[in-house]
């Protein structure tokens, strides 16, 4: 044990005392360690030294259990030592969060973020830090418990597709996305944007508000020049007027169509607020063929939306309808790219084979996490729209806004 040596060699030597609480902590002997780790803080004048000290011995008594008024303040305290780096943010952030004191969680975790900047390396000697990532995933599951569910939504979302995390801090944020949502970003068509609007389609002056997470209603009516009376089948409707792709066009320009969506009270909802009709059954267990046949489609419609969740599911989904020989103007598909890598290539192939035109590539509702993809059948669209656009990522308000 050579720090043991150490120690016996000089018993006030501040690291000589760490390096003993290290050993004694990698034997569980905690109580031995925190015992020289505050000596180590007491008798050095090494301000890195004495916030490693106090931070290790914080986590002995974390170990022993039941000590959280001493964690607190041996965590507040190393704080105060270097209140520029991250690690104690992060534990206290932790603390509160156990305790349940949320506002105090997302407070220290929010500080802790601004300092992750300034030290983006990590201390060897405190690896219960796993990084930035730590800190968010803190302010995200304080934030949910303090009423900001859209930002703490955005966090986890940031979270998953942008950092590489441990398996426990992995799983739990996709749980959360999965059980809480993911970002809605509504982008919302007013008439005060008429004039920086690009596509002055017929009838764009008689909208008030538009209904689609990005635009899908207004890329069909840009795409169709305003067209009324069309036709459309939804798949996966969800709810009758909120991010809804076909409220619109019903609403306004009086379209017909079907829509289906798995969940029971979905369409229950739809059923009681449309005209429309929506069908309550699994879309993968859909004769397409028969279903439009039966409700007197013409094989040429104007108007395919596919949204199922996971994007798996969208895409057998859309094998299902395009085998169903009915042809689509417009079709908006959901790929997911951000959630899932290999959907995008393959439904871009399938489409594409039936002759389809990808028109809007990558569709983002924050420049930076492509999820959706929108298709024409040129023969039977005006294609003079949606020219230039970026080749790797296409941000909604950049598709359809001259906003100088």
């Amino acid at each position: 044990m050579r720090s043991l040596h150490s120690f016996i060699d000089n018993p006030v030597d501040p690291k000589s005392n760490f390096n003993l609480g290290v050993e004694y902590e990698s034997l569980n002997q905690t109580a031995a360690a925190a015992s020289f780790y505050l000596r180590a803080a007491e008798k050095t004048n090494n301000r890195s030294l004495q916030y490693k000290a106090l931070i290790r011995n914080a986590i002995c008594f974390e170990k022993q259990g039941n000590r959280d008024l001493t964690i607190k303040t041996l965590l507040q305290r190393a704080i105060s030592v270097l209140p520029n780096r991250p690690e104690a943010y992060y534990l206290l952030s932790k603390l509160y969060e156990r305790r349940q004191e949320f506002h105090d969680c997302y407070t220290i975790s929010s500080i802790g973020l601004e300092n992750t900047n300034c030290f983006p390396e990590k201390l060897d000697e405190i690896p219960e830090y796993p990084g930035k990532y730590g800190l968010i995933f803190e302010k995200a599951v304080s934030g949910w418990w303090v009423g900001l569910n859209e930002q703490s939504r955005e966090l986890m979302f940031d979270l998953y597709f942008n950092y590489s995390m441990d398996d426990s801090h992995r799983i739990t944020v996709e749980n959360n996305l999965n059980n809480l949502g993911f970002p809605k970003h509504k982008f919302i068509y007013t008439k005060s944007l008429f004039d920086q609007f690009k596509y002055k389609f017929n009838g764009l002056d008689k909208i008030t508000n538009n209904y689609s997470q990005v635009y899908q209603d207004m890329f069909v009516l840009s795409i169709l020049n305003g067209k009324t009376e069309g036709t459309y089948l939804e798949i996966g409707n969800a709810d009758p007027y909120y991010n809804n792709n076909t409220a619109l066009l019903e609403t306004i320009f009086n379209w017909k169509g079907i829509s289906i969506d798995i969940n029971q009270a979905e369409v229950d909802k739809f059923n009681n607020e449309r005209l429309n009709k929506s069908i309550c059954i699994d879309a993968l267990s859909v004769n397409y063929k028969k279903l439009l046949t039966d409700n007197n489609f013409n094989q040429i419609i104007d108007y395919l939306q596919i949204d199922c969740d996971p994007p798996e599911i969208s895409f057998d989904v859309l094998k299902k309808v395009l085998d169903s020989e009915f042809k689509f103007r417009v079709i908006t598909f959901e790929h997911d790219f951000y959630y899932n890598k290999e959907i995008r290539q393959k439904s871009r192939d399938y489409i594409q084979s039936y002759g389809y035109k990808l028109l809007v590539n990558d569709v983002s509702f924050n420049r930076t996490n492509s999820f959706e993809d929108w298709y024409i059948l040129e023969e039977y669209v005006d294609t003079k729209y949606f020219t230039d656009l970026n080749p790797d990522v296409n941000y909604v308000e950049d598709i359809f806004y001259s906003l100088n």
